[in-house]
């Protein structure tokens, strides 16, 4: 027979449990255990990665969409940082997508002996295979239990660039034919990503974003410089817009932003970013769904692991 002592530190600890569980908040706690992946074929050979939990009854979930780095020559979906990143956000209630797309560099220079007009074309594959995708899953949308007005886009390196041009630089002439099908993005997470020119963003409906890059990224510049430190008569001499650039524009237009910068990084950070979770909840979970207004630097000195 349970003694009166026992029953009360029983009851005590299942109390404790029950409130534990209570304080769980979607898209800030990990509110699932288990979550599932398909695979599904976009385009001609493009596959996409679908995270979900299975247990989730929610039938609208706003959605995710990564896109990887490697300076469009090589990276995965389907890496370890990726899989780490996409499996932590769907714990905490969101979907889900890890997209491959066409890696239009492989076995070619991205640098400063590629000219301009090739680089733009590299900008606009990625960004076409970015609205076939969405095109695919609207097709999809009540299947997975999506929902595509809530939309968030993330990116590493190239593909950090590549999702900042499609939210802002869509007006520009050389993206303007690229079709986005009736999708409304709510958000933003880059990791050393930069974006063709700032001067597009005085305009823009505020888009919560954030950023981490390193201040000593020769690769794409924190600030406003030329994509991969290339000089003024390189061929490839291109000049991008960074964090620091960025955030000038959302300033003025009150656009929510958290901008991590590490002095002594470098474009490391198109990795390292994945690791900072906690941090990309809280404020996509303050601003998206809370509709705080937070425009915050933070500086970080990145260990690792």
């Amino acid at each position: 027979m349970i003694s009166r002592r026992n029953l009360l530190l029983l009851l005590t600890g299942l109390c404790l449990t029950i409130a534990s569980a209570r304080s769980q908040t979607r898209y800030m706690d990990k509110v699932f255990e288990v979550i599932n992946t398909r695979t599904y074929t976009y385009s001609d050979t493009l596959k996409l990665d679908f995270y979900y939990a299975p247990k989730d009854k929610l039938t609208q979930r706003p959605l995710i969409i990564l896109m990887h780095g490697g300076g469009f020559a090589k990276g995965s979906r389907n890496g370890r940082d990726e899989q780490k990143f996409c499996t932590a956000m769907a714990e905490k209630g969101y979907a889900v997508v890890s997209l491959s797309y066409r890696l239009t560099r492989k076995n070619k220079s991205f640098g400063c002996d590629c000219p301009v007009p090739e680089k733009i074309a590299t900008y606009r594959a990625a960004m076409q295979d970015l609205g076939k995708a969405l095109n695919f899953l609207h097709s999809r949308e009540a299947d997975l239990k999506i929902d595509l007005n809530q939309v968030i886009l993330a990116g590493s390196s190239a593909g950090a660039s590549t999702i900042l041009n499609a939210l802002f630089m869509r007006s520009h002439y050389e993206f303007r034919d690229i079709e986005f099908r009736n999708t409304n993005f709510v958000g933003a997470i880059s990791f050393s990503g930069a974006i063709l020119d700032s001067e597009y963003l005085r305009s823009k409906k505020p888009v919560p974003i954030v950023m981490m890059h390193g201040e000593k990224d020769r690769t794409l510049m924190v600030g406003k410089g030329p994509h991969r430190s290339c000089g003024p008569t390189n061929v490839g001499y291109l000049i991008l817009s960074g964090p620091l650039a960025m955030t000038e524009k959302f300033r003025a237009n009150e656009n929510p932003f958290l901008c991590v910068i590490d002095p002594e990084g470098t474009h490391e950070w198109s990795n390292y970013g994945y690791s900072y979770i906690p941090e990309i909840s809280s404020f996509l979970y303050r601003t998206i769904f809370q509709g705080e207004q937070i425009q915050t630097f933070q500086i970080i000195k990145h260990v690792a692991n």
